[in-house]
């Protein structure tokens, strides 16, 4: 594939495999992939939202995400493919009203308001994505790449009560694409051999890069 500036977004449930896939067409490509740390290195209230409320993590999350996106942003104006494995904060205000997205944040919690604002600051101002491609997959695939991962956020409050964000996901990523001119795909993640899904991501890629 020929090489200009691009800035590929992946966006899907927590654990579908997105930083897994994106990471290995990276290396397929000598692009540049850039993604929050390992839970390993993640920060204790990032980990245990009881120590200081799910504010603080999320706001760490989102400071991670979007350094990436700014990174990738700027790679892009060299000329360069970046890829990001995550356009959460570019999408929230599309979703964070939705039904049963409690397990992300509350409405009753007190910064549910200031969230909901800066939701619609970041989509405003944040810069945008060429491609966008959501990772989809049934639940059964879901729930053997996220529980594979065995991260104790996954457990504690992601799985299995994040399943309907999938649908949230792909009407905040139709939407955003139309708003802002981004390409969309779709992708259906399988749990199973890596370089066959990256292969199958690469060819799906490839009709728009071609």
């Amino acid at each position: 594939m020929e090489k200009h500036g691009l800035l590929i977004a992946g966006v899907g449930l927590p654990g579908i495999g997105k930083s897994t896939l994106l990471r290995a067409l990276a290396e397929m490509h000598g692009w540049q992939r850039l993604a929050e740390p390992e839970e390993p290195h993640w920060p204790a209230s990032a980990r245990d939202h009881k120590l200081s409320g799910v504010f603080t993590a999320l706001t760490w999350f989102r400071a991670m995400r979007v350094a990436n996106l700014y990174a990738a942003d700027r790679l892009r104006q060299q000329g360069q493919i970046g890829l990001i494995d995550c356009y959460y904060d570019k999408l929230m205000t599309y979703y964070i009203e939705a039904p049963q997205m409690e397990w992300l944040i509350e409405r009753s919690d007190p910064y549910f308001d200031l969230v909901k604002h800066m939701a619609l600051v970041d989509n405003r101002s944040l810069p945008n994505a060429d491609i966008i491609i959501l990772f989809t997959a049934t639940f059964a695939s879901w729930e053997q790449c996220i529980l594979s991962r065995k991260r104790q956020l996954d457990v504690e409050r992601v799985f299995p009560g994040a399943f309907p964000f999938q649908d949230h996901l792909l009407r905040a990523a139709q939407l955003e694409s139309e708003s802002s001119g981004s390409r969309f795909l779709i992708f259906e993640n399988q749990f199973g051999s890596i370089e066959h899904s990256v292969k199958q991501l690469d060819a799906l890629l490839a009709t728009v890069l071609s």
